[in-house]
């Protein structure tokens, strides 16, 4: 769950993308904090992320939501990494 308060004055990032809510907390379920779980984990946590730009429903957030996994998949050695340290602490 992502708490979300609508801005009254949108901004815009480097993208593009219009920013239409300040971003005030994310709650993840606390099964995905196990040791085989960052990939539920991280998409999850970028799923509510993503808000930012819109409701589930939108094409702003949708968008948004491509644009940042395709950044993920070209990082995808790096997301690697993290998954190796995500099984080490948790």
């Amino acid at each position: 769950m992502a708490e979300c308060i609508t801005l009254t004055k949108p901004r815009y990032n480097s993208e593009g993308f219009k920013i239409r809510s300040e971003l005030r907390s994310i709650c993840l379920k606390l099964n995905l904090f196990k040791n085989d779980s960052f990939d539920d984990a991280l998409s999850t946590y970028l799923h509510e992320l993503a808000h930012i730009f819109g409701s589930d429903n939108s094409v702003n957030f949708s968008k948004a939501l491509t644009t940042i996994l395709s950044k993920i998949i070209y990082n995808a050695e790096n997301i690697s990494k993290y998954k190796e340290q995500w099984k080490d602490i948790i």
